[in-house]
């Protein structure tokens, strides 16, 4: 210290080049010094990528000393996306030091393999899913049923006994899935065709023309009975028969490409009260059509595959008419009777569950069969029935012939209630005077 001036000493409290004038023993000199703070060293904050869990993420500085002052900017974020952190530390003696590093939050994936079972499948469910969001499985679509199978779920083993619907959120492992297919009906030895369990939960069913060496040749009778979610179905070449109720209360039914092959069509085998099956066309093989055959409440139109008729059968005024016999078998909602006497009955169920709204009986029809509007009048849409002969009885369940009073046939409404609601179970006959 006594060596140093008073001026020069105080320098050394101060941070900078500094030059010092020293005597010593006679000796006098000059020193330059420069006085500087510490600079932070081996100081880490890296840039880190983390994986969504809806959990704060944040970067920690390392390598600062003791008693280092430390101040994090932006540095916690917990949803998905990029993000720039700044720290800043400050000691005593030490120079002010600011890092940045960049925080990158993403969704975690892992894989899905599909095993299909076929080449001509559509699968649209995706090959990497979210970890945290999973997702819900769709199923595979064949562009070509050749073998009749159907998609019946997914399952995570070969032996198909542990089904899934859903990747479930928070799964985090690489998945497998099998697809299973299985026929939705058996044929039976005769090659008659009956929905399965399964089979009644499909939308829509292709039927192949022969499974194990027999050839499918029928509907069996409730084949497919109340599959409420069947939409369509493709039936095969060579099917000669649909059975009785074969369809029945199949509601969602849009519609039925029926073959060239078939020749039967059994009772109330396609009785649907709210079918969107709005037209029907017969093929010109169809000898017998069955009671209420076609009572489809959507039905709008009835026609042949080919010309108006086939002997059996002919159509006119959307009506289906047994030639022979004079009968109407089956109406819909746009049904107009014709007058020149090619109809003298019309038949049991032949417009029931129809939405027809308004219907002329005309002169020539003698004999109205029970159950012939059943299901037609009130919510159902018959409003006006006009009866160009108003001298009409019917027989009641004690088999009594009840005249109707000409009054109420005579007034359209009237005689709409009577004839689609609370008598429609009765048959009708007209008055021989």
């Amino acid at each position: 210290r006594e060596y140093i001036a008073d001026e020069d000493f105080a320098k050394l409290s101060v941070l900078g080049t500094h030059t010092l004038a020293l005597s010593y023993k006679g000796v006098s000199g000059q020193w330059n010094i420069v006085i500087k703070n510490h600079e932070f060293e081996g100081i880490e904050f890296p840039s880190q990528t983390f994986f969504y869990d809806e959990t704060p993420k944040s970067i920690t500085v390392t390598g600062a000393p003791a008693d280092t002052q430390i101040i994090y900017e932006n540095n916690v974020h917990t949803d998905i996306g990029e993000y720039t952190a700044t720290v800043t530390l400050s000691k005593q003696y030490y120079n002010t030091k600011t890092l940045t590093a960049t925080i990158k939050i993403e969704l975690k994936e892992r894989s899905v393999t599909y095993v299909l079972g076929y080449e001509d499948v559509t699968n649209d469910n995706p090959g990497k899913f979210n970890v945290m969001l999973g997702f819900t499985l769709v199923a595979p679509d064949r562009s070509e049923i050749t073998d009749g199978k159907h998609f019946s779920g997914w399952f995570t083993d070969i032996e198909y006994i542990d089904s899934i619907t859903e990747i479930a959120a928070g799964t985090d492992e690489d998945i497998t899935l099998y697809a299973k297919w299985e026929l939705p009906y058996t044929v039976n030895g005769s090659g008659a065709v009956s929905a399965t369990d399964f089979g009644e939960t499909l939308t829509e069913i292709t039927v192949i023309p022969e499974l194990n060496g027999i050839k499918v040749t029928a509907i069996g009778s409730y084949g497919f009975y109340d599959c409420t979610s069947l939409a369509n179905i493709t039936l095969p070449d060579g099917l000669i028969s649909i059975g009785d109720s074969a369809f029945e209360f199949c509601n969602g039914l849009a519609n039925i490409i029926l073959p060239d092959s078939l020749t039967t069509i059994g009772s109330e085998a396609f009785l649907v009260f709210n079918s969107n099956w709005k037209s029907v066309v017969i093929p010109n093989n169809v000898t017998f059509i069955g009671v209420g055959a076609f009572s489809l409440g959507g039905l709008e139109s009835i026609t042949f595959k080919e010309g108006t008729g086939n002997g059996v059968y002919h159509i006119e005024g959307n009506c289906l008419i047994e030639t022979a016999t004079k009968t109407l078998v089956a109406g819909c909602n746009n049904s107009v009777i014709p007058k020149d006497g090619s109809v003298t009955i019309i038949g049991e169920k032949a417009f029931a569950y129809s939405r027809i709204k308004s219907i002329t009986i005309p002169e020539c029809v003698v004999k109205i069969c029970k159950d012939a509007f059943h299901g037609c009048y009130g919510n159902f849409g018959l409003e006006s029935v006009i009866f160009e002969n108003p001298n009409w009885y019917y027989t009641n369940d004690d088999g009594e012939e009840i005249i109707i009073p000409s009054r109420y046939l005579e007034d359209p409404s009237l005689a709409a209630s009577w004839l689609g609601g609370n008598r429609a179970e009765y048959e009708w006959k007209i008055i021989v005077k």
